[in-house]
């Protein structure tokens, strides 16, 4: 598992740190890039099961193909969000998202086609949706594939720019 972003409460770090607890018979990493900020990192303290759980901590970054390789599903779960753009990272990636139906998300998110939207703070919903794509690595596979078709005819570039001459036109 993977998160690219601030590192803070109103991404919704804690509610991914308690999901990613209550897995404690599942053999999985989560991999946490962007900068750490107090609030969090005073929770990080307190957090027993850090020293026995895969939880890597890799602060800021440089190169996002480097994060996105460490990465089989991205999660998003901010509490409030304009349009983020490493959601569009992970699409980009053909990485399959689960991600909080907040803000702009459900703008380019399509729920369990082009990725999978879970209410905010609601730790069961995210466990539930992490343990579909991990036990049901097909649907993984065709939500990632369809995210990064989506982005390329969508998103990219080229379809910007497609976009904006026939508006000029």
């Amino acid at each position: 598992l993977g998160y690219i972003g601030r590192v803070e409460e109103l991404k919704g770090i804690t509610t991914l740190l308690n999901t990613f607890i209550s897995m404690e018979d599942i053999d999985i990493e989560l991999h946490l890039y962007g900068k750490i900020n107090y609030d969090v990192s005073l929770y990080l303290e307190k957090m027993e099961f850090f020293s026995n759980k895969k939880l890597f901590l890799h602060g800021f970054f440089n190169d996002i193909s480097t994060c996105m390789s460490n990465i089989d599903i991205f999660i998003f779960p901010s509490y409030h969000e304009g349009l983020p753009f490493s959601i569009l990272e992970s699409m980009y990636y053909g990485i399959p998202c689960i991600t909080t139906n907040v803000g702009g998300i459900p703008e380019i998110i399509t729920d369990n086609e082009t990725g999978i939207l879970v209410e905010p703070k609601n730790e069961h919903q995210l466990l539930e949706k992490i343990m579909l794509l991990i036990t049901n690595k097909n649907l993984a596979i065709e939500i990632g594939q369809n995210a990064k078709k989506y982005f390329e005819l969508a998103l990219s570039n080229k379809a910007f720019n497609s976009t904006i001459n026939q508006i000029i036109k």
